[in-house]
């Protein structure tokens, strides 16, 4: 290729051959050789400046020196013009290894747009980066709430996204808002972990959790997490009789280690540690057999 570069009568020949060149001292780690096939091209065939650029931000991503990959594609967009969607997806992973996730969503929405992009990838990216843009506001309220309110109707649906969404809320001691996601969420969804959730951010609403879960149950009554999470808030409550009964009532639907925990919880605070002891070493025996 290196060869043929040389030998090239055109300009785009030459950047071709180039760029194929650098493309394989890549793959070989030579990286000095890889440098100068580009700089010769830059500098012989100054008219496909486009591709000899795009060629480097790829190794530089490659490389994970995103920020220097992003200085490489600024200097790209200074020559004007629409620019393709190969070079908009090597700025999208730029975007994404530097985590600036706004740009992350501009760009996507953007390629979601050109009949060349792989609408399922660009989807997909979207997705994580709203998870992402989430989860970096979980130390701020105000910011937060301005991006969820930025969340169309359909999004605010993905369990995914509302779980993220109800993790920084309760991060946040928010437990108000992170309930009302669940609220919202959970009657079309029946996400387990929106569920488990539920018995996560506890504040002087409990009662009322507990009343909104019961009409959930009415929907699911063999659904192990909504038990499981019953119980909880009923212990919370102090409502020992029917947590027992609900966390029993989980087990027997599905026996998991968090059910055997909570029924060892309860019974160390109504005195009775035998059945606390068995319970504790059903639920390690369990979390051993699926760390196994």
């Amino acid at each position: 290729a290196a060869i043929a570069s040389k030998l090239a009568d055109s300009s785009i020949a030459k950047a071709l051959g180039a760029v194929i060149a650098a493309r394989s001292a890549q793959v070989l780690g030579a990286t000095t050789e890889r440098d100068q096939y580009l700089k010769a091209a830059l500098a012989e065939a100054p008219d496909e400046k486009s591709l000899c650029l795009a060629a480097k931000t790829e190794f530089l991503l490659d490389e994970g020196r995103y920020q220097d990959a992003l200085n490489t594609l600024h200097s790209l967009y200074s020559e004007g013009g629409l620019q393709s969607t190969a070079v908009l997806q090597l700025e999208l992973e730029a975007q994404k290894q530097a985590g600036n996730w706004d740009a992350v969503i501009e760009l996507a929405e953007i390629l979601a747009k050109r009949v060349s992009t792989n609408k399922a990838l660009v989807k997909k990216i979207k997705h994580e980066a709203q998870i992402e843009n989430i989860r970096s506001r979980a130390t701020d309220l105000q910011s937060l709430n301005q991006y969820w309110q930025s969340i169309s109707p359909i999004e605010k649906m993905d369990s995914k996204i509302s779980v993220a969404a109800v993790r920084a809320y309760v991060s946040l001691g928010n437990c108000t808002m992170a309930h009302h996601i669940i609220e919202q969420n959970v009657p079309m969804t029946w996400d387990g972990e929106l569920i488990a959730l539920y018995s996560e951010c506890l504040d002087y609403h409990v009662h009322r959790q507990i009343e909104c879960a019961e009409v959930w149950l009415r929907s699911q009554p063999n659904n192990a997490q909504l038990l499981l999470t019953l119980g909880k808030l009923c212990t919370h409550c102090e409502l020992w009789g029917k947590a027992q009964n609900y966390l029993e009532a989980s087990l027997s639907v599905e026996s998991g280690h968090k059910a055997h925990f909570a029924l060892a919880q309860l019974h160390e605070k109504l005195g009775k540690h035998e059945l606390a002891m068995s319970h504790y070493n059903k639920g390690l025996e369990l979390t051993l057999e699926h760390l196994s």
